[in-house]
């Protein structure tokens, strides 16, 4: 990513050092697990630096990226992984923009637990239900027909008619043991 490798040369020179959240300039050029604290990243991993998504210029840049594969590639979604380490700031401006240029634009969440707080109608338009792959997995292991009710009755009751009517329900992806080893 060319504002990364910029921020790697440069260090707080770059133009780009406000797009990650590096905390110990003095610690940066270290190598391997982040837990030090020196930047964040995803799962500590330092060749994965966190995007400061509350900055302007991140989502502006994000903005004219989504808005181009609209434009020539005519996409009809995108799925955020880890969507819930995306800043609210950053996707209710994404949606504001990219809806504006493809009204029917699908915006899904990879969240795995309750995802409320992006359901409001500002940011995804629905989520990957890992509670209720969670629950089906614990019903057909368990047989407890209790608690599979309680837990999609939540599950119905948090999320909005419309986002149930869209939510990607599921047995297994890349990111799970599969179904037939559970």
């Amino acid at each position: 990513f060319g504002p990364w490798a910029d921020v790697v040369e440069k260090k707080s020179g770059s133009p780009y050092a406000d797009w990650f959240m590096i905390q110990d300039w003095d610690a940066f050029e270290r190598h391997g697990d982040t837990r030090d604290g020196r930047f964040y990243s995803f799962a500590f991993t330092d060749r994965m630096p966190k995007l400061n998504t509350n900055n302007p210029e991140v989502i502006r840049y994000f903005c004219q990226v989504c808005k181009r594969w609209i434009r020539e590639f005519d996409i009809d979604g995108i799925r955020f992984d880890v969507g819930n380490e995306v800043s609210h700031r950053f996707l209710k401006e994404l949606r504001r923009q990219l809806k504006s240029v493809k009204p029917d634009l699908y915006l899904l969440g990879e969240i795995w637990h309750d995802a409320s707080q992006w359901l409001g109608g500002d940011e995804y338009d629905s989520v990957m239900n890992y509670p209720f792959r969670d629950a089906v997995i614990s019903y057909v292991r368990d047989g407890d027909c209790g608690k599979f009710s309680d837990t999609v009755t939540g599950i119905c009751r948090r999320y909005p008619k419309c986002v149930l009517d869209g939510v990607m329900n599921f047995l297994g992806t890349h990111d799970t043991e599969r179904i037939l080893t559970v």
